[in-house]
C-alpha cells in the first residue's frame, strides 16, 4: 500500500515535472522571441539615430550653403546694378576701345594717350555719346590699351 502510494505520488510528481518543463520550454521560446524582437528594435533605434545624425549633418551643410548663397545674392545684386548702370555708357566705351585698338595700334604710348584723351574722348562727349567716368589717364579700363609693348 505504501509502495502504491509512493508510486502514485511519484507519478504525480513526474507529471508535475513534465508540466513544469513544458512551461519552462514555452517561457524559453517566448524569451528567445522577445530577445530577438528587442535586438531588432535596438538595431532599428541605432539605425534611426545614425540617420538622424546624417540628416543633422546635411541640414548643417544646407544652412552653410544658404548662407553662402545669400551672400552671393548680394554680390549678384551689386553686379546687376553695375551692369544696369553701365547699359547707357557701354556703347560709348566700346566705341572708344574699338577705335583705340583699330587706329592707334602701331603708334607709341604717348601718341595713343594724346589721341584718346585729347581727341576722341572730348569728341565723344561733344556728340552726346555717354561714356564711363573712369575713362581717364591711369584708369584700369585703358591702362592696358595705352601701355607700350
Amino acid at each position: 500500500l505504501r509502495l502504491a502510494e509512493a508510486n502514485d505520488r511519484m507519478m504525480k510528481c513526474n507529471e508535475n515535472l513534465e508540466s513544469m518543463k513544458s512551461k519552462v520550454r514555452g517561457l524559453e521560446a517566448k524569451l528567445h522571441t522577445l530577445t530577438e524582437e528587442f535586438e531588432r528594435a535596438t538595431q532599428d533605434k541605432n539605425n534611426q539615430i545614425k540617420q538622424a545624425e546624417r540628416t543633422q549633418g546635411q541640414l548643417h551643410l544646407a544652412e552653410r550653403l544658404l548662407n553662402a548663397l545669400s551672400r552671393e545674392n548680394v554680390h549678384w545684386a551689386q553686379s546687376l546694378d553695375k551692369l544696369i548702370s553701365s547699359k547707357t555708357t557701354l556703347p560709348g566705351d566700346i566705341l572708344l576701345a574699338s577705335a583705340f585698338n583699330t587706329y592707334s595700334g602701331p603708334f607709341s604710348g604717348p601718341f595713343r594717350r594724346t589721341l584718346l584723351y585729347e581727341n576722341w574722348i572730348p569728341d565723344t562727349k561733344e556728340r552726346g555719346i555717354p561714356i564711363s567716368p573712369n575713362l581717364k589717364p591711369g584708369s584700369k579700363a585703358f591702362l592696358e590699351l595705352t601701355a607700350d609693348d
